[in-house]
């Protein structure tokens, strides 16, 4: 596709090594990100129902 657009005049910038460095570190921090989420909601909901356990 690159080659075809190339012969007929249309830019088609292909994604440097930097710039694909860069998509994955944002993806990889944002999946990083949502586990954290996930593992802290996950917390909060035991050591609440251990509280609720403790205290009733």
């Amino acid at each position: 596709l690159k080659e075809w657009l190339d012969t007929h005049g249309f830019p088609a910038p292909q994604p440097s090594n930097r710039d694909r460095l860069i998509a994955s570190v944002r993806r990889n921090s944002r999946l990083a990100g949502l586990k954290l989420q996930d593992q802290a909601a996950s917390a909060t909901a035991s050591a609440q129902k251990t509280y609720a356990t403790l205290t009733d």
